[in-house]
């Protein structure tokens, strides 16, 4: 569970590149949710190259993105930490660092914060015909790129994750918005599929529909949003064992239409979405002390998080110690972020990051176009 008081602080490697055919499909269709965003797609020309990117994001012509599990990496917090900085300081937003920003977010399955460096982005062509992806149909990294927003044809077998929708601006917090965003004609093995996921009153569903070609096998993990957790999750409306997973499937012609689904516990909102103006004044004049198990790995990854929150542009007063180095109450000054529990821990940091994110760029946001 979340902790009352930093609840009050913040509302808050080289990838193998497989050799498939990285021709795209002659027609494809993107549809978002009207916005910005949307807007730029539908100026988006069909052949619209995707902008090479750095190479620590992945080779030319290929979908970039982080590792798998770039979080718990070493080297990870410290990038994110020096884009934040560098960015919180320049004059005109730099789609290099936001257009990395948005795949670390991805990978943290920060969506809202994703789609945000997204419309920054999107201003250019070139980045977001290389970016998008990413988001939708949710194509690993290292994947072929092609002109107008799309993948080539993907490989028999591939793994998808995509986001989810961007959120609706203003929706009320507490209460599920919902949206969708749908691609056609998304090469997959010998199989051209439509791909829909949609945030519906009580769960995340993912259609796929058959529409030309032969059979494809692919996998693919339900997105779950901030505020609402996932209880139970479905493949054609077959229970499955185990959350967030990427589940398999197969896709034939003549099939009906294939229904991932992650159905909502009820009332279960996790915790306000709601950021204060400022931060906590526990933060200003203490430290965050982050408490952490005993292995050697977490230990550092601990470490990592504080150094980077001390360097990064709020310069947080930040220190990691063993759930055995307790200080005496007397020096308990500031706020405690405890990441001892495994199955909170990717969701605690997540937060944290998004938090920091919100401060240090809540300046330069993106005005409504």
């Amino acid at each position: 569970m979340w902790s009352a008081s930093l609840t009050s602080v913040f509302a808050i490697a080289a990838l193998q590149q497989p050799t498939i055919d990285a021709t795209p499909v002659e027609r494809v269709s993107i549809e978002l949710p009207g916005g910005a965003i949307a807007r730029a797609l539908e100026a988006l020309a069909p052949d619209a190259q995707p902008i090479d990117l750095p190479a620590a994001l992945g080779a030319p012509g290929r979908v970039p993105g982080p590792p798998a599990d770039a979080w718990n990496q070493p080297g990870t917090w410290t990038r994110w930490a020096a884009l934040l900085d560098a960015e919180s300081r320049a004059s005109t937003p730099d789609p290099v660092r936001r257009g990395e920003l948005a795949l670390l977010a991805l990978e943290q399955a920060r969506w809202d914060d994703a789609w945000r460096e997204l419309e920054v982005c999107a201003a250019s062509p070139g980045w977001l015909a290389a970016l998008l992806p990413r988001f939708l149909p949710g194509a690993p990294a290292g994947s072929p790129a092609a002109p107008g927003g799309r993948t080539g044809r993907l490989p028999d077998g591939v793994t998808l994750a995509p986001s989810l929708p961007p959120s609706t601006r203003g929706a009320p917090v507490g209460r599920v918005d919902r949206r969708a965003m749908r691609i056609d004609d998304l090469a997959i093995g010998d199989a051209v599929v439509e791909l829909t996921v949609a945030v519906e009153a009580e769960g995340v569903q993912v259609d796929v529909t058959h529409r030309s070609g032969g059979p494809a096998r692919f996998s693919l993990r339900i997105p779950e949003p901030d505020d609402f957790a996932i209880a139970q999750e479905y493949v054609d409306w077959y229970r499955k064992d185990e959350l967030r997973v990427a589940h398999s499937i197969e896709v034939k012609p003549g099939d009906p239409t294939h229904t991932f689904y992650g159905r909502f516990e009820p009332h279960s909102v996790r915790f306000s979405a709601r950021l204060p103006t400022q931060l906590n004044a526990q933060l200003q004049t203490g430290t965050l002390w982050i408490i952490t198990g005993e292995e050697p790995g977490e230990r550092a990854l601990a470490r990592e998080i504080a150094e980077s929150l001390e360097k990064g542009p709020l310069k947080i007063a930040a220190r990691a110690l063993g759930a055995s180095e307790a200080p005496a109450d007397a020096e308990w000054t500031g706020v405690r972020l405890d990441l001892r529990d495994a199955n909170e821990r990717q969701r605690k940091l997540a937060w944290l990051a998004s938090s920091v994110e919100h401060f240090a760029l809540r300046a330069k946001a993106a005005e409504p176009r």
